[in-house]
């Protein structure tokens, strides 16, 4: 009787040791891949200086439709290497890269703490983000409705923002999330409306060492997440909200996966600002969170002036923790742009601008 028990109970133990696996995060298994990165020698920042062109700027509609003659000139400057990174970035063999060493202009303007700066004032940064993105085939875009419907960024501190989960905030963490998840990721239908960014990027003009941007990268999450969970996730079972970044109208969107394959079936995520909407969601977005916001997989990339950071925004989340500004013109200050792949015009907002979408 006493060996019947024992093997019950022992049954038992090996049945919550199998679902504690299949239910819980695999910290053996964490790995963290690291970034790929490309430094500008000195000759290639200055050729790049004395090449772009420093067009006028009146409006963003200029700004953007000269971003195939700014392609053209940094092309002429910059080595095989960066090259081909910034095109395994645009097939999906790298999930982020960061370019080091672009020249900035010798006078920065103060930091623009209300987010707004006439556009001649930050030509030859504008020119240098526009040129990088033609490069690889993203065509940089805004979204209807959010960012004052412009497709340029300045991430500040803004003093109307403080505590704002947005890159206007500074008193607010931003956890681990990607940016506008409510719309189309992977290879869900994008036939009337655009998708999430495919790719972001920031250009460090003044920088602090000490708020460096978060990154994780999706593949580092999945290697830790049960199969089980993995599986949960890639069901339409969340509630997937448009971010607080579209104002006071952002409303419950859809219902979908967090987890969506792409079109090679590598999987893309839309972690941040979704909602569980049974125990099996709730458990495995509670895990995915976890994951995601686990130093040992965050990369903390620190960029100087001049660096340049992107990453597919589809597979990779990014954060910052709390700073506190100074607004003394000298707070961190970041160019920031969208980037969608295979742009449509069917995804322009009614305002008609071709670098507007719908969001």
């Amino acid at each position: 009787m006493q060996l019947i028990l024992f093997w019950k109970f022992r049954g038992i133990l090996n049945l919550m040791n199998a679902l504690s696996k299949a239910f819980s995060l695999n910290y053996s298994a964490a790995k963290k891949t690291s970034i790929a990165e490309c430094f500008l020698t000195y000759k290639e920042s200055e050729l790049i200086d004395a090449n772009l062109p420093v067009l006028e700027k009146r409006s963003e509609i200029e700004a953007w439709n000269q971003a195939k003659t700014c392609a053209e000139k940094i092309r002429k400057s910059i080595s095989d290497d960066v090259f081909n990174n910034l095109q395994k970035l645009r097939k999906s063999e790298i999930p982020a890269l960061v370019i080091r060493g672009f020249q900035l202009p010798k006078k920065l303007p103060p930091t623009p703490i209300d987010g707004r700066i006439s556009l001649e004032k930050i030509s030859g940064p504008l020119e240098i983000l526009l040129g990088i993105f033609d490069i690889f085939d993203a065509t940089p875009v805004g979204y209807a409705g959010e960012n004052e419907d412009c497709f340029i960024r300045h991430v500040v501190p803004s003093k109307l923002a403080l505590e704002e989960v947005s890159s206007h905030g500074s008193l607010m963490p931003l956890n681990s999330h990607i940016d506008n998840p409510h719309l189309p990721i992977g290879v869900e239908s994008c036939e009337e409306e655009s998708p999430a960014p495919n790719y972001i990027g920031w250009l460090g003009l003044r920088c602090e060492l000490d708020v460096p941007t978060s990154v994780v990268l999706l593949e580092d999450v999945l290697a830790i997440l049960p199969s089980a969970v993995i599986d949960s996730l890639k069901k339409p079972i969340f509630e997937i909200y448009r971010p607080p970044s579209f104002g006071a109208g952002a409303t419950n969107q859809r219902l979908a996966p967090i987890l969506v394959p792409d079109h090679t079936g590598k999987l893309c995520t839309r972690h941040g600002f979704a909602e569980p909407t049974n125990s099996e969601a709730s458990h495995a977005l509670s895990l995915f969170s976890i994951a995601a916001n686990s130093s040992d997989l965050t990369h903390q990339v620190i960029l100087r002036p001049g660096d340049l950071l992107l990453i597919n925004n589809q597979k990779c989340m990014h954060g910052r923790d709390v700073f506190q500004p100074r607004y003394d013109g000298t707070d961190r200050w970041l160019l920031r742009f969208y980037g969608v792949q295979n742009w449509r015009p069917q995804w322009m907002s009614s305002h008609q601008l071709p670098y507007l979408v719908k969001g």
